[in-house]
């Protein structure tokens, strides 16, 4: 408990995104605002020294300073959710000794009702002091009172998102079964005759038709009496809002806790098994995108153990909407009982047999229906073999050594030689491969120079997070046919995503081979070179051969995904939701005040996240993000992955609450002077940029 009171300031809360009365502080009443209403009452007070008014971050509640400049009170915008924060922040500003607390939807508040509970406020010596919790004034005059020690008790203590939301429910110690308040001196401010059934608050359409009419016929600053009165001698007036509740708002949260109580998510399975791993398996994972440098320590899952649709569960029994899609190559959804029915029906009469398949023969023909330039096929299992084979065949066709790159092409030695990750890369190999630039001639011009002729292949994704620019493949093109080079298409990862037949066909820029893999069997391995007959005859000579090349349970998922894809037109449709996220995701960003350091952009199949200027270390800042997204059970990293299980109401409204609660959470700490004290795990590091 506090001894002096010298200080005393009014904070008027307010925001526009009510969902019962939207924007119903700006809403005329009598020809001014709810707001003005609410200001111009208070200022008449005799005890306030300074009146704020607070507000969130978003965008649209900016708009509430202009009233404040025209009226002279001070203005501060803060976290959306955490209003607690607001006050906290504000009252480090004033160094106040008492805050009196106002909501804006309160316009026929009375400054002699303020004043009597400063008074009493003072008297009693207590931390807080309200007429709202045992309520005998009429709602809509709403006053609370606390000391400056008391709120900052709150703001540092308080822990749910209950007692954030609310401001001073950790004080008054009103709240829920099972949340935590604190230990303060609280008193009680009451009237003499009990007028609670009576409500003059803006919450809904009904209180401001009740509201005007009073505005109408009582002119000036009429006082709480003058009101009662009123109202006593038109009892019609009292049952045009009798049916709402006192409280609505607050209520409505309190019994919503239960249900939506935000999981805490732990990873003690993944931190066990992760200890075990590092002793048995480099980096502890397989795949070095799937590995704890990708993901921060203690913070993050490491392992999974299943998946269905778009959403994944770890060993911890954490469940999450995953926009990961184990690197991409899920595009109708995880565990798909078609795809895998066809796979069971397949593995009944075997896998890998002692000679080729006729399955081996369909797919290929569908391929070559399907792209354009694919005039003959060739099997592997993962994107990088298939890369590593184009590049032997270009090499092989022209009698030439050299290769010019853009974009990732797997971990064999003539690309990852080219990257800072080049360890145990011969050197001579490392020279043999020059990158250049993607949408950018000058650049590849520069690296073909004056030695055109002894460059074999040109390899690049034709169509990444950006589309290439005009003409762009078209110069390319040219480049190759005049100097005889071969043009490779990476493809991989766009090749079903972009359009079915991939870049080349909706671009009509055809290549001489394209390499495909990832999301053509929805998740079993599966990777296809393909291009013009008369450089694939030659791998007749050059050996490109694998055991597993023609597995059939791969086969015939693929076989099924083609056909699902096609049926369904899932690709369109994902193009149309990417765009959706990406404009919806945004919108919560610029909201939070974020959109300058971070955003979605890109092509609508594959939006990424991209970071910014941000006034916070890079790593930090995108360890923070993560951190924050997989607390609020969204699996999401440099990008939308999608597949056509993300395209439902469910989903979609279930992702942007999630992002909006976590990019909250996410803003409050990045905000801080010390942002990296809210990181609760291993900060990532700076891994090898390859676009």
């Amino acid at each position: 408990m506090i001894g002096k009171r010298n200080k005393i300031i009014c904070i008027i809360q307010a925001r526009l995104n009510s969902k019962r009365l939207p924007k119903k502080v700006l809403v005329d009443i009598a020809g001014k605002t709810c707001l003005q209403r609410v200001i111009e009452r208070v200022q008449v007070s005799k005890l306030i020294n300074e009146i704020w008014l607070a507000t969130s971050f978003l965008k649209e509640d900016k708009i509430l300073k202009e009233t404040c400049d025209k009226l002279k009170i001070k203005f501060f915008q803060g976290s959306n959710l955490n209003v607690l924060s607001r006050f906290y922040q504000i009252l480090k500003i004033t160094n106040a000794q008492s805050i009196v607390r106002i909501t804006a939807d309160c316009p026929l508040i009375d400054a002699k009702v303020i004043d009597q509970a400063i008074k009493k406020f003072q008297k009693d010596k207590c931390d807080y002091l309200s007429n709202t919790v045992n309520r005998t004034f009429p709602d809509g005059l709403d006053v609370e009172i606390f000391s400056g020690v008391a709120l900052k008790r709150a703001y540092l203590e308080a822990k749910h998102p209950f007692l954030k939301e609310h401001v001073t429910p950790y004080i008054h110690g009103n709240v829920p079964k099972g949340i935590q308040t604190g230990n303060f001196k609280t008193k009680q401010f009451i009237n003499e005759k009990d007028y609670s059934s009576i409500r003059i608050t803006l919450d809904r359409y009904e209180d401001l038709v009740l509201i005007r009419k009073i505005f109408f016929n009582l002119k000036g600053l009429c006082t709480w009496q003058e009101v009662i009165d009123f109202i006593k001698k038109n009892p019609r007036l009292k049952k045009i809002n009798s049916h709402i509740k006192t409280n609505e708002g607050s209520k409505i949260s309190m019994s919503s806790i239960k249900n939506n109580t935000k999981k805490k998510y732990s990873f003690d399975k993944s931190k066990i098994l992760f200890k075990k791993a590092i002793k048995v398996i480099p980096t502890a994972s397989q795949t070095f995108s799937k590995s704890y440098m990708q993901w921060p320590l203690n913070i993050s899952p490491l392992f999974l153990k299943s998946g269905k649709g778009c959403e994944i569960i770890d060993v911890d029994n954490n469940k999450y909407i995953d926009y990961l899609l184990a690197l991409m190559p899920i595009i109708i959804g995880y565990a798909n009982k078609e795809i895998d029915q066809a796979v069971y029906s397949q593995a009944k009469k075997g896998n890998i047999l002692s000679l080729s398949h006729p399955k081996e023969v369909e797919l290929s023909e569908k391929l070559i229906n399907l792209i354009p330039y694919a005039e003959m096929v060739k099997f592997s299992k993962n994107g990088s073999d298939v890369l590593s084979a184009a590049v032997r065949l270009a090499r092989a066709s022209t009698n030439r050594d050299y290769i010019a790159v853009s974009g990732y092409h797997g971990w064999h030695d003539w690309y990852i030689g080219s990257t800072t990750r080049n360890f145990g890369i011969p050197k001579a190999v490392r020279n043999l491969t020059k990158k250049f630039n993607f949408n950018d001639i000058e650049s590849l011009n520069k690296v073909l120079g004056k030695n055109s002729e002894r460059f074999a292949a040109i390899v690049l994704e034709p169509d990444t997070f950006d589309q290439p620019n005009i003409n762009f493949l078209t110069e390319v093109r040219r480049i190759c046919d005049k100097h005889g080079i071969v043009l490779v298409y990476d493809e991989i990862i766009c090749g079903f995503r972009t359009m079915l037949g991939g870049a080349a066909k909706k671009y009509k820029i055809l290549p001489d081979l394209g390499c495909f893999g990832k999301a053509m069997a929805n998740g079993y391995p599966l990777a296809a070179l393909v291009g013009k007959r008369n450089l694939m005859e030659k791998l007749n000579q050059v050996f490109i051969s694998g055991t597993f090349a023609g597995e059939l349970l791969s086969i015939e998922a693929c076989l099924k995904t083609l056909e699902i894809l096609k049926r369904d037109n899932i690709i369109n449709n994902l193009i149309k939701l990417g765009r959706y996220l990406k404009i919806e995701l945004n919108k919560k960003l610029e909201e939070k005040n974020l959109i300058d350091e971070v955003i979605f952009e890109g092509n609508d199949w594959w939006p990424r996240l991209n970071i910014k200027n941000t006034n916070i270390d890079k790593n930090l800042f995108n360890s923070l993000l993560r951190q924050e997204l997989i607390a609020n059970g969204l699996f999401l990293g440099a990008s939308l992955n999608l597949c056509s299980c993300h395209n439902t109401d469910k989903i979609k409204q279930k992702t942007i609450k999630k992002f909006t609660n976590a990019i909250d959470s996410f803003s409050e700490k990045k905000i801080s002077k010390k942002p990296e004290k809210f990181l609760k795990g291993s900060m990532l590091e700076s891994v090898f940029k390859v676009r």
